[in-house]
């Protein structure tokens, strides 16, 4: 039985009342920041075209342990068990909040975000899950998670650096609860219905063909994160410093989980809520909806009743081996983007050269042909990812600007980077190309 989302807005408003706005005062920079807003296929700053060039902030508030990280070093599955690894250590629950709040704030310092204006960007895409901002605890049932005063701490303080250097903040809802695909990256892997191809969705999406109590669950997870959503807009709605939210990262509903595409009515009807539920807050800025793998997985604008007509259609691109070069398979997604033509802004939420298999490799020239190509077709973008730990265990060092070797795992100064290098390929293009 579906709860009404109005009824639990008003539970979780009263839980979030002493909640403090964020400081916009004395911050360098803060009057170059006005709301982004969208005309037509344009997003807008002051009236005047702006396209988002940004840069994703991976494996900082979420975990994937292919880029090395805290996880990597605790032998995690995704951040739900990162959580519970480390609250088995011998701390509460508030105290394990307070350990992965100080680790996402110590691996981001002011030089990271010099070096993300120095590229020339001006967005970070901020992946955060639903543990970052409730009361959850090992053992709890994600639908009964609630957020508190505290829930915006180490965000807060992200969106303040950002700010003082002139960078807008994307909030991705990257992982919610019972997770929306399944993956790592979700924060909470569990896998959910098995597809035709042997991927996964995740529990969010099951529905009273499975047994009643399951559903139940569903039913309140998918709720509970239409809540979150709702006191992230409260929270940030008179911040400039926001972009927008990307409203749930990569879902995969029970069309979707094999790439159909076409649009999936679960995935379809879940961002129309999310939209009602982001605009009940009062907030005006962009809601970026994902189609992720192809345009056709998205419906008209119209369909999402946005009262505040500001969204922009995100999609992802990673090759593939089907793809016979790197090249090619960007100029298929753009080509795919430019036919669907929703009259609204597209944005390349993330993107590399790296392709997803053994082939196809990279070239040289790949990104700058693919920036450029962005630039002539009007799409925002930004790549994946900010910094990669590179080692013999995490090779894969065509995926970032910056590297470094290994993390402090413990004490004041977790979270903090070792040897930190720079990719003059990567980072010179993204300067030159910006």
């Amino acid at each position: 039985m579906k709860k009404s989302i109005l009824s639990s807005v008003l539970v979780t408003t009263t839980l979030l009342s002493s909640i403090p706005a964020l400081n916009s005062g004395h911050v360098a920079h803060a009057d170059s920041m006005s709301p982004l807003t969208t005309k037509g296929k344009e997003i807008q700053k002051d009236g005047h075209d702006y396209r988002i060039k940004g840069i994703n902030a991976g494996n900082t508030f979420t975990t994937e342990n292919w880029m090395g990280g805290l996880s990597d070093y605790k032998g995690a599955d995704d951040y739900k068990d990162l959580f519970d690894k480390i609250q088995s250590e011998g701390h509460s629950p508030k105290e394990t909040h307070d350990i992965l709040n100080k680790y996402a704030n110590n691996k981001w310092t002011d030089e990271d975000f010099k070096n993300v204006k120095d590229m020339g960007l001006n967005t970070i895409r901020l992946p955060i899950n639903y543990i970052n901002v409730t009361n959850y605890k090992k053992g709890m049932d994600p639908k009964d998670v609630e957020m508190n005063s505290h829930s915006f701490d180490a965000i807060d303080k992200f969106v303040e650096k950002a700010k003082e250097h002139g960078l807008y903040v994307i909030i991705d809802l990257h992982g919610a609860p019972y997770s929306q695909n399944g993956e790592e990256h979700s924060a909470d892997s569990n896998h959910g219905n098995k597809g035709n191809d042997d991927s996964w969705d995740g529990h969010f999406w099951d529905t009273d063909d499975q047994d009643a109590s399951t559903s139940k669950k569903v039913a309140d997870a998918q709720g509970k994160t239409k809540e979150i959503l709702y006191n992230i807009a409260k929270h940030y709605k008179d911040e400039d410093a926001i972009a927008g939210y990307d409203v749930l990262n990569e879902p995969k509903g029970k069309s979707t989980a094999s790439h159909k595409p076409e649009p999936d009515p679960q995935i379809n009807q879940f961002y129309k809520d999310a939209v009602k539920s982001i605009r009940h807050s009062g907030d005006k800025h962009i809601i970026f909806l994902e189609g992720i793998w192809d345009p056709d997985n998205l419906k008209k604008p119209s369909y999402y009743k946005d009262t505040a007509h500001n969204l922009v259609y995100e999609y992802h691109n990673y090759p593939t081996e089907a793809n016979d070069s790197v090249k090619k398979s960007f100029d298929e997604k753009f080509k795919k983007i430019q036919e669907k033509d929703y009259n609204v802004p597209s944005y390349m939420g993330e993107f590399n050269t790296r392709s997803m298999g053994e082939k196809p490799k990279a070239q040289k020239g790949d990104l700058a042909y693919i920036l450029n190509q962005m630039k002539n077709k009007h799409l925002s973008w930004s790549l994946w990812n900010y910094d990669t730990q590179l080692d013999n265990d995490h090779p894969n060092k065509d995926w970032s600007p910056i590297h470094y070797s290994g993390l402090e795992v413990n004490g004041d100064n977790i979270g903090e980077k070792k040897d930190v290098t720079r990719d003059d390929v990567i980072y010179d293009t993204l300067k030159n190309n910006s």
